[in-house]
């Protein structure tokens, strides 16, 4: 899962260093276009539908963040 969901961000932004930020958007690695294009990425890739009470900051931090977020829909859905 975590390879993927780099991948995903890597073609969002190469150049990001998103395994060891612990804060994307502090970082300015990812802007809220980058966001709507991740989670439309997110959806398709695990084949899952993100709720919308589900996309926050918090969530999308850093990759930690995404993950445990991923992992909580993928056990529900």
């Amino acid at each position: 899962m975590r390879d993927k969901i780099l991948s995903i961000l890597k073609e969002i932004e190469p150049e990001g260093d998103f395994e060891n930020s612990p804060d994307f958007f502090e970082e300015e690695l990812i802007d809220s276009f980058g966001v709507l294009t991740m989670i439309t990425r997110l959806e398709k890739t695990f084949a899952i539908n993100i709720p919308s009470e589900d996309i926050t900051a918090d969530n999308f931090m850093n990759l930690s963040c995404i993950e445990a977020l991923l992992k909580k829909i993928c056990k529900v859905g």
